[in-house]
This record gives structure tokens, C-alpha cells and sequence, in this order.
């Protein structure tokens, strides 16, 4: 991700990758939180149609931290809440949702596709760098915007 944002912003490499284990564990944590939730009460209250929302409740919170990764590299402050701020101005959790989606079985099953795991994982990687910086220059140009009389 550090590699593809210089790319797209034609700069050299900035930001720490320090930490990354950190975040993911915490980003991934939650969300899979969220999906055992649905599995317990699957089982708990022997409705098995209840784990049928266990991927659609994993990525509902993972959609509010999509973007956490390329904002660590920018050295964000709050990078939870701008995360989640970033998904508000990406259309929401379900927009959000229905963009992650397709992107994380690409980068989950393109490897079983025979277009190796590891390019597949990179794809969704810079899929997401490059909707990082689509979301973070409209909201500037929207900040700027209304901060103009």
C-alpha cells in the first residue's frame, strides 16, 4: 500500500508500516467479533439461518475501517474515527459494503482462480489505494469548498 500510494501520488514512499500488525489485528478482531455474534445466536437460539448473516455482519465493521491502512501510512491522527469518516463519505456501510465486498473475494479467491494469491491480495490492495484517493480528494475539494464564501 505505501509502494501503490507513491505511485499514484507520484511521490517517493512515505509513511511507517510500523504497527500494521496492530491494526489489522484490531480491525480484524472486531469484525470477526461481529461474526461470531451471528454464529452464537445461530446456535443459541438453534436458527441456523442466522449464520447466513455471518459475512454480511464480518464486513459491515470491516467497512468502517477499509481505508484505516492508507491512513496510518498518512500519519492520520484519530485513525479510527477518520476511517469511519472516509466510509461516511464513501456512501455509507452499505456502499462501502458493496464495493469491499467484490474486492475481498478477488483478493481472497483469485488465487484459486490461478491468478496467485499474493497478486490477488496486491489488487485488492491497490484497489483500495486507489479508492482511498479518490474519497480523500473529494473530501477536500468539498472541505475547500465550504470553506470558500
Amino acid at each position: 500500500m505505501r509502494s501503490a500510494l507513491a505511485q499514484l501520488r507520484h511521490t517517493p514512499p512515505a509513511g511507517s508500516t510500523r504497527g500494521f500488525n496492530t491494526l489489522g489485528t484490531i480491525k480484524y478482531g472486531l469484525s470477526s467479533a461481529a461474526a461470531l455474534v451471528c454464529l452464537v445466536a445461530a446456535v443459541w437460539f438453534e436458527q441456523p439461518l442466522l449464520a447466513a448473516l455471518i459475512v454480511p455482519a464480518f464486513y459491515a465493521v470491516e467497512a468502517q475501517f477499509v481505508f484505516l491502512f492508507p491512513l496510518a501510512l498518512d500519519e492520520t491522527p484519530h485513525l479510527w474515527l477518520h476511517s469511519r469518516q472516509l466510509t461516511v463519505a464513501g456512501g455509507g456501510t452499505l456502499a462501502v459494503m458493496g464495493t469491499v465486498l467484490p474486492l475481498a473475494a478477488v483478493m481472497l479467491f483469485g488465487g484459486l482462480a490461478g491468478r496467485g494469491f499474493v497478486r490477488s491480495w496486491c489488487l485488492g490492495c491497490l484497489a483500495v489505494c486507489i479508492w482511498y484517493e479518490e474519497i480523500r480528494q473529494e473530501m477536500t475539494i468539498t472541505n475547500h469548498e465550504a470553506t470558500v464564501p
